[in-house]
Parts: structure tokens; C-alpha cells; sequence
């Protein structure tokens, strides 16, 4: 058996066969078009899906003849899959955002061949464009009734399953994004915990509709506090919100115990200091908050992204954010050169 090298292990009177057809991959991808290669994207994310499905009725069938035909048909989607991969790669390596795209750690081939079949960069003229079009949060489009949807929905999956490998990178130190991650959730976990997002969380409240009841005591301040039990720096035992130390440490916990606002809340009154101990104070629940960070990161991958490519293809400068251009902002996080940090 021979195992190539971007797929699964191929018989040895097969392998010129396969290599054969990457070659053909190679010549293909030089020729292919951007709606070839959006729908080839399309084509993937729905073989990955029928891979699953056919590997979870494998583990659910008891019987013996059915399970080899169903894991054979798993192995031929994982076949396929793997040079659908070669050909995205090979798409993305030779377009002009291809080479900073592939050196974002979180940002694999399909997800980078996703992006540049979605945005048409000469249809964008700043980052904005790729916000409204990507559905972001923060330019705070609704979707009414009866109306067409004013996002692309596509491409707005493609940014949440980004945003899902940042924060899957994100123990990684390297993983630039993923750090912007972090770094986002231990600063909203702290405006959480000191009410600082009161406000918000009353207003989800209001229009509060799902069934998870945990969320819900969140949003009314049924919890009064948050315990840290362990830390990865060791198992040090202290309470959130006791010192701004331990508060750096938030992101370093491995676990969370929420404790409600009617147990032993009285033993604690006068030993947390104000504002950060408020019994009642209602907060956003720690998907919420993940949820903003992982957003955030988002946010900042999609100003960078534009900036650069914008930079490749107009070969000029973009316009100014709106914050530097408009609200005058000065500290402004430019594009990671990871050429230059040899990433």
C-alpha cells in the first residue's frame, strides 16, 4: 500500500492512476473559474456532510453485512473529499489573496476558497461592504418579515465555521486570530461581571423566546457570581471578581461553576469589593459571551482580509476604516505581516 500524500492509502497497481489525476487536478485548478470553484465548495461541504451520515449509520446498524457496505461508502466520500481538497488547494495557492489566506492559522483550504469565491473584491469598497454582505452583528442588520434577507446567508455560514476554527486554534499562541479571540472574551467576561453589560442583558431579555431556562436566569440575575475552580497555572482556589489579578486570570480557567444569588449570598456581603460583587446584577450567559468574542475575531479577520487583498489587486492603499476615518480613532490593529514573521 502507498499513502499519498494529501490522501487515503491507495493500492500500488493503482498509484499511477492517482497520480495521474493529480496531475489533472493541478491543470484543472489553473484553468478553473470562480463559479467552478464556488460550487465545488458547495459540492464539498455537502460530501462532508454525507460522509457523516453514512459513518453514523455505521455505528447505529447492528448488522454486520450492512455495516462493511456503509463504511465502504464512508471511505469512497473520504477519497473523494480528499481530492476535492487537492483541487481547492491548488485553486487557492494560485489566487492572488491564496498566499496570505493559507498562512491564517484556523483557515484551512476549503474555508479560503470559500471566501474568495464569495466576495468580489472590485464590488467592495471598504470593509463595511464585506460586513453588510457577510451578515457580521456589528453592522446591526435586520431581517424583517416578509422581507428579502440582507445578507448573504452562504457566505454568513462560512464566517460562523471561521470563527468556530479560531476558537478551536486559540490554545495555540501562534494562532494570531485565535489570540484576538482570547484575549476579546476575558475583556467581555470582565464588563460582564461588573454590569457593565447590564443593559444588554435586559435587553435580551425582553425579547428572550428560547427554552434554555439557564439563559434566561442570566439575563434576570439569578446568578450572582462565578467560581473559578482550577486554573491551568495550577489548582489555586479563589473567587472571580475578588482583585483585578485574579480577574486577569479568567481565561485560564478550565472550570466554570456558576453559584446562584440565594445560596450563602448573605456569608459574602462586604467581602468582594463594589462594583464587582452585586448580587442580582444581570449578565449575559457564557455562550453570549463567546459568542461576542468569537464575532469580534471574525470582525477583525474580515478588515484584514480587505485590507490586504484590496492592497494585491488595486495595488494601492484602501480607504481608512470607518472608526480611524470617522471617529477618529488612533489605535487601529493593522494586517499581520506573517511573511515577514516566517508563519
Amino acid at each position: 500500500m502507498a499513502r499519498l500524500s494529501k490522501g487515503l492509502p491507495v493500492p500500488e497497481d493503482m498509484r499511477p492512476i492517482v497520480e495521474r489525476l493529480d496531475k489533472d487536478l493541478r491543470v484543472a485548478a489553473r484553468a478553473m473559474s470562480r463559479e467552478e470553484a464556488r460550487m465545488l465548495v458547495d459540492t464539498r461541504l455537502q460530501m462532508q456532510k454525507d460522509r457523516i451520515r453514512a459513518r453514523a449509520r455505521l455505528r447505529a446498524t447492528g448488522d454486520l453485512k450492512a455495516a462493511r457496505s456503509l463504511e465502504w461508502l464512508g471511505n469512497q466520500f473520504e477519497l473523494l473529499e480528499r481530492r476535492v481538497d487537492l483541487l481547492l488547494g491548488l485553486y487557492v495557492e494560485q489566487h492572488e489573496i491564496g498566499p496570505w489566506l493559507s498562512r491564517v492559522r484556523g483557515v484551512g483550504d476549503i474555508l479560503a476558497a470559500g471566501l474568495i469565491t464569495a466576495i468580489d473584491i472590485e464590488k467592495c469598497e471598504t470593509a463595511g461592504d464585506i460586513y453588510a454582505f457577510a451578515g457580521v452583528p456589528c453592522v446591526g442588520q435586520v431581517w424583517e418579515k416578509g422581507r428579502r434577507r440582507p445578507w448573504n446567508a452562504a457566505l454568513r455560514r462560512l464566517c460562523y465555521n471561521i470563527g468556530e476554527s479560531f476558537v478551536n486554534v486559540s490554545g495555540n499562541p501562534d494562532a494570531y486570530y485565535g489570540q484576538i479571540y482570547r484575549a476579546r472574551k476575558e475583556y467581555e467576561w470582565k464588563r460582564n461581571l461588573t454590569g457593565e453589560l447590564a443593559d444588554r442583558a435586559q435587553e435580551r431579555l425582553k425579547v428572550f423566546r428560547g427554552t434554555n431556562e439557564s439563559w434566561r436566569k442570566w439575563y434576570e440575575g439569578a446568578y450572582s457570581g462565578i467560581i473559578i475552580t482550577a486554573t491551568r497555572a495550577g489548582d489555586e482556589f479563589f473567587r472571580a471578581g475578588f482583585d483585578a489579578q485574579h480577574l486577569d486570570g479568567l481565561t485560564e480557567a478550565l472550570f466554570l461553576k456558576v453559584r446562584s444569588a440565594d445560596k450563602e449570598e448573605k456569608k459574602l456581603e462586604g467581602v468582594l469589593p463594589e462594583p464587582l460583587w452585586r448580587p442580582g446584577v444581570p449578565m449575559l450567559s457564557p455562550d453570549h459571551i463567546h459568542r461576542r468574542a468569537k464575532w469580534f475575531a471574525i470582525t477583525i479577520f474580515l478588515s484584514h482580509l480587505f485590507t490586504v487583498w484590496y492592497r494585491v489587486h488595486f495595488q494601492k492603499e484602501p480607504p481608512k476604516p470607518f472608526p480611524e476615518r470617522v471617529l477618529g480613532h488612533v489605535h487601529i490593529l493593522p494586517p499581520p505581516d506573517f511573511a515577514a514573521e516566517g508563519a
